[in-house]
């Protein structure tokens, strides 16, 4: 028979990492997130499924004893030894019997407890409904979510009672969805799966950017290992004294964020040439007067299984959020060539210069500068 049920699954956040740090403090955290989750869940007439591992799954006949657990669970965990426990929770029909529960709240709140942070409780906007009486409970909306494998988009809610952490919808990342049309793949810098599965056939990386986003901060590893196998990696900044930066205040917006970041880019091209710098053979590092794009990289143009760029053209950006990329896939490919074309047009251009790496980035601005700050328009 089926059951309507509040379903909850906790988790201990960078288990792995922790045990391979610190084995006792691992086995310490382990055995406290085993006793607290057994105690409170007892406590408050829910069931337990299951403790696996650093993870458990419950579930509750009523959505607030499942809530008012949480938090217990959460204000226990924040006490000496501190065991950084995420949760989830979602409400819905499940069944099976007592060994063996399936069911779709499941599924989701291990999806919705996967993009929590230590100290946080997370949960649908069903269980909020559910509970909407109580005055002991207070939240906020993170927004909507889409979940891998899960059909409709998702309201997520933190609970905000005194002691518990709220994410920023910045920090939320987890077990999201690709968006994917024919064409286009919307996807964050944390969740790369189409980049992992198209780089080991790719040849040359192209990147055009004005600081280091993208490829660099974000994939930094990757293109290490990109680069020791053979590839070859050609990236065009903007110039930190270039006019393009300092452009009218509605492009600015559209593009670069606010004015006062202009300090933020010139340290980010600074803090990126110091990267490549120790990256050795493979690298050729330009930069321009003109406006690149914020970010465009290319991925092996000359074989069209292994095409892949990302591009910001026409998004508004926060230089000081985490990017979002928009990956168009090769079945455009007349778009692909044509920012290919306009990025090769301007990597050959003189206003184009080259960073020597056994110079310091002083000594390169220096010697470099030497294109008018005025040419800030994008070469075709």
């Amino acid at each position: 028979m089926p059951q309507l049920v509040a379903v909850m699954h906790t988790d201990i956040a960078g288990y792995t990492a922790i045990t391979e740090d610190n084995d006792s403090l691992a086995l310490a955290f382990n055995e406290k997130h085993r006793r607290g989750v057994k105690e409170q869940i007892e406590k408050h007439r829910g069931v337990l499924q299951e403790i696996v591992g650093d993870g458990s799954l419950s579930y509750f006949p009523s959505a607030s004893d499942c809530v008012q657990c949480a938090i217990a669970m959460q204000l226990f965990f924040r006490t000496d030894p501190i065991v950084p426990v995420r949760i989830g929770m979602h409400i819905g029909e499940i069944r099976g019997e007592k060994d063996l529960i399936y069911g779709n709240p499941i599924n989701v709140s291990s999806r919705i407890e996967s993009i929590a942070v230590p100290g946080s409780i997370l949960l649908s906007r069903n269980v909020i409904d559910s509970i909407s009486k109580r005055s002991d409970f207070t939240f906020v909306s993170l927004g909507t979510y889409s979940f891998k494998h899960v059909d409709q988009p998702i309201e997520i809610c933190a609970i905000s009672n005194e002691g518990i952490v709220v994410p920023t919808r910045e920090l939320v990342t987890g077990k999201l969805k690709l968006y994917e049309r024919q064409d286009i793949i919307v996807f964050d810098e944390w969740n790369d799966e189409e980049l992992v599965r198209r780089l080991p056939d790719a040849k040359l990386i192209c990147q055009q950017a004005v600081c280091s986003y993208g490829f660099i901060n974000y994939n930094y590893s990757k293109l290490r290992t990109f680069l020791k196998d053979g590839g070859k990696f050609h990236c065009i900044f903007i110039h930190p004294e270039s006019a393009a930066i300092h452009i009218a205040p509605e492009r600015h917006e559209r593009q670069l964020g606010a004015e006062q970041n202009i300090a933020y880019i010139q340290g980010q091209l600074h803090l990126s040439f110091h990267k490549m710098q120790t990256l050795g053979a493979g690298v050729s590092y330009k930069l321009t007067h003109h406006l690149p794009e914020p970010i465009m990289t290319f991925i092996d143009p000359d074989d069209e299984d292994g095409v892949l760029f990302i591009t910001l053209s026409g998004f508004r950006m926060d230089l000081h959020a985490r990017p979002s990329f928009v990956l168009r896939k090769s079945t455009h490919r007349k778009w692909f060539m044509f920012y290919y074309q306009s990025f090769r047009n301007l990597w050959d251009s003189d206003a184009s210069l080259t960073i020597d790496f056994m110079q310091s980035w002083e000594e390169n601005l220096q010697s470099k500068d030497e294109t008018p700050s005025d040419a800030v328009s994008v070469v075709q």
